[in-house]
Formats: C-alpha cells, sequence, structure tokens
C-alpha cells in the first residue's frame, strides 16, 4: 500500500514536471517508462506480500495444530 502511494506521488511529480519541461519529449517518455516500471515493481512487491502473508496463515495454523496435539499429550500424561 505505502509503495502504490509512492508510485502514485512520483508519477504525479514526473506528470508536473512533464507539463512544465514541455521541450523534452524524450524526456517524458523516460520518466513514463520509469514510472510504468515502478508500478510494476510495486505490483510483484504486493503479489508477494499476498503470498507471504498466506504462507504466515498457514504456519499459524500449524502451530495452532502441534500446540494443540502438545496440550492433549500433557492432558494425558496427567491421566
Amino acid at each position: 500500500y505505502i509503495i502504490i502511494k509512492l508510485a502514485y506521488i512520483i508519477i504525479k511529480l514526473l506528470h508536473q514536471t512533464s507539463l512544465h519541461h514541455h521541450q523534452n519529449n524524450l524526456h517524458q517518455t523516460t520518466y513514463i517508462k520509469l514510472a510504468y516500471i515502478i508500478i510494476k515493481l510495486a505490483y510483484i512487491i504486493i503479489k508477494l506480500a499476498y503470498i507471504i502473508i498466506k504462507l504466515a496463515y498457514i504456519i499459524i495454523k500449524i502451530a495452532y495444530i502441534i500446540i494443540k496435539l502438545a496440550y492433549i499429550i500433557i492432558k494425558l500424561a496427567y491421566i
């Protein structure tokens, strides 16, 4: 989310600078390309973060099952 905001701010800044300096068309296209690359990177990072969160969720679930098993074993030991 922070990355998206940053990319948005960068695009806004680049758009403003491109409006101020209309004489350099080549400069504009390189900035647009750069912004596009940043957006693509942000998208990849968000996808990765989503995968990591999913994995973390699975790990927490596994840990919960292990704790439950340990609890059952402790209960059995006291019988």
